[in-house]
């Protein structure tokens, strides 16, 4: 921790409203990780792979804090990969969020046909981990089940796995700009990432509906 200090990465393991670490549900979740002779690397891995299957892909608002995300056990984009940030930070591992223009049709597969709700370009909220000294994007938004039940059969040509050490991108066919990092979490939630959104009256109304009409397909039961 001294050393990430000394470095000027301090900003990047600090609790804010919305990364909300000190909150019992985060700190349970992290602490589901042994951290035990774990490089970095690996930490980062594991708390990867726990925040995708844990939090299932689901439409929810932009402004909810990680630790409500996790309490629910879905969320979208800027959902899950604020989860993770919690986790890394709390784990020690400087952390933030990002986002990579992407053409809406890359969520077709879950939009179904309310895709034409959406802008033609959105701003896709990915999280980026510090190891080595350099910024590797990561993008955990979709679990395995949604991703095999949805996206594999419409022929996407990218997985989902993360190695621990390079980028790891979604949606590649339809990612249409570079990464653009955030210094400041909250700002960049309550901005909405730069995104277009109703009402909350109306945007909770909207989500609620495009998550059982997706949910049913991915589970292969109604909810």
């Amino acid at each position: 921790m001294t050393e990430t200090k000394r470095s000027g990465f301090e900003n990047y393991l600090q609790e804010t409203v919305f990364c909300d670490f000190g909150n019992p549900a985060v700190r349970s979740l992290a602490e589901e990780i042994v951290r035990a002779q774990k490089a970095p690397g690996e930490l980062a891995r594991e708390a990867f792979l726990l925040v995708r299957e844990r939090i299932v892909f689901g439409f929810d608002l932009w402004q909810v804090k990680a630790s409500a995300t996790v309490q629910k056990g879905y969320g979208m984009c800027s959902n899950k990969a604020l989860a993770l940030v919690a986790v890394l930070r709390h784990l020690g591992i400087p952390s933030r969020l990002a986002y990579v223009p992407m053409k809406r049709d890359g969520l077709g597969p879950a939009w179904g046909r309310m895709q034409v709700l959406m802008s033609r370009v959105l701003n896709h909220v990915i999280a980026e981990v510090l190891l080595d000294g350099r910024w590797i994007p990561v993008d955990l938004t979709l679990d395995r089940r949604t991703y095999e039940r949805l996206f594999v059969p419409a022929g996407v040509k990218w997985g989902i796995d993360w190695d621990g050490s390079g980028p790891c991108l979604l949606f590649t066919d339809y990612l249409v700009g570079p990464v653009v990092s955030y210094t400041v979490i909250d700002e960049a939630l309550k901005t909405n990432a730069g995104n277009s959104a109703p009402p909350k009256i109306l945007a909770d109304s909207m989500m609620n509906l495009l998550n059982k009409r997706m949910w049913p397909r991915v589970r292969g039961a109604a909810v």
